[in-house]
């Protein structure tokens, strides 16, 4: 076997190893956010604030942490995607926008706008809107 043979054998075998690696993670399950601990928690109007004062520091305060978030709903829908809600955050234009997880629709269907709620999720950061994804509501 020729010099070159080996070292395109070995790149063959890192590309396939580095392929399944991220097959794995894409596949890989999302742990449910009822059983993950809460780092914090947080009223919509005071993490947006955060966010909107200081999006360094509140990135490393927030971002990728599973929190509750107290606050007043603003709007629901529901896509392809699933449930959105959005609490009240003192912005006209925006506020927290939370993705929620899979199963929740029956629960979600009780909530109406003005309600007040505490909604459990993962901060995925600041887009205009403070994004959660994988909420569940805590309460209603």
């Amino acid at each position: 076997m020729s010099k070159s043979s080996k070292i395109f054998f070995i790149l063959l075998i890192l590309a396939g190893a580095g392929g399944y690696y991220a097959w794995y993670l894409y596949t890989k399950p999302v742990a449910n956010t009822g059983d993950v601990k809460t780092d914090l928690s947080v009223s919509s109007n005071e993490l947006f604030s955060d966010f909107e004062t200081d999006e360094v520091a509140a990135n490393v305060k927030y971002l990728d942490k599973f929190m509750e978030v107290s606050g007043q709903v603003r709007s629901k829908s529901t896509d392809e995607m699933g449930v959105n809600l959005v609490l009240e955050a003192g912005n006209d234009f925006f506020g927290i926008n939370c993705a929620m997880e899979k199963g929740q629709e029956e629960i979600i269907s009780t909530v109406n706008e003005g309600d007040e709620i505490i909604v459990k999720g993962k901060c995925a950061g600041f887009n205009g809107d403070v994004v959660l994804v994988n909420g569940i509501l805590v309460n209603k």
